[in-house]
């Protein structure tokens, strides 16, 4: 378990904070102290979703430019680099999430394409900001007293960044195998500002203390979920009756 205060790096412009690094994405944190302006291809090289976590600001590159604000509509968008600068600039301060990829991947040669859903189920209520052939970018709401399947994946890994909200994250032992049954777990109690990665094999769950909101990068294997444990019976993988586009 990391917290933003002892990952952040200092800039003349805020702070950046490099929540996770995996071969098929990276994770980061800008935040961009008000009156300052940033270039993203700092950053972002090839491809990124941005989430805004809160305040607003202009995102622009040569005549183009796009509003963006916490409290709008406006509060993800998907982002190539072009040769030109692509700058973010914030009168009263701004917070991004950024998940992004540093190669030129097969995405950007065929064309774009995304697909953002909802998922809807007895834990809370997932949304899909970005799905593509690298990685997935998600918004996670748990209400007060929700538990999640104790769980674990074969093939995917993720970060998870708490963004509100206090939770319980269990976690126990890298198994690796359909056979795992009793598992000694270590509790944490997180809030606000703490991350962690779940590589492949971990077992896990979270618990919402409060009201909570996760915002979660992952490798695309979004139906690798083997479930030990779940409070409604759920089997292992993707219940389809809890998504929809």
């Amino acid at each position: 378990m990391k917290n933003l205060n002892q990952a952040r790096q200092e800039h003349p412009w805020g702070y950046h904070i490099a929540l996770d690094r995996h071969e098929d994405y990276a994770y980061d944190r800008l935040e961009i102290t008000p009156g300052q302006k940033i270039n993203l291809r700092l950053f972002v090289k090839y491809f990124g979703a941005i989430y805004v976590v809160s305040g607003a600001g202009k995102l622009s590159s040569g005549d183009i430019s796009t509003d963006l604000d916490a409290e709008g509509q406006n509060n993800f968008l998907s982002y190539y680099p072009t040769l030109e600068e692509m700058s973010i600039a914030t009168r009263e301060g701004i917070i991004l999430q950024i998940v992004s990829i540093d190669d030129y991947p097969k995405i950007l040669r065929e064309g774009y394409r995304v697909d953002k859903s909802q998922a809807w189920g007895p834990g809370g209520e997932e949304l899909w900001l970005q799905h593509n052939e690298r990685f997935c970018f998600k918004r996670i709401v748990l209400p007060a007293g929700r538990v999640t399947s104790l769980q674990y994946h074969e093939q995917k890994y993720e970060t998870n960044f708490i963004a509100q909200g206090l939770a319980q994250v269990y976690r126990g032992k890298n198994v690796g195998t359909r056979e795992a049954t009793k598992i000694a777990l270590e509790v944490i109690e997180a809030g606000p500002g703490d991350f962690f990665g779940v590589p492949t094999g971990l077992v896990h769950r979270v618990e919402a203390l409060t009201d909570l909101v996760l915002l979660e990068a992952s490798t695309t294997h979004v139906d690798d979920v083997i479930r030990i444990e779940d409070a409604t019976g759920r089997g292992s993988g993707r219940i389809n009756s809890e998504h929809r586009s």
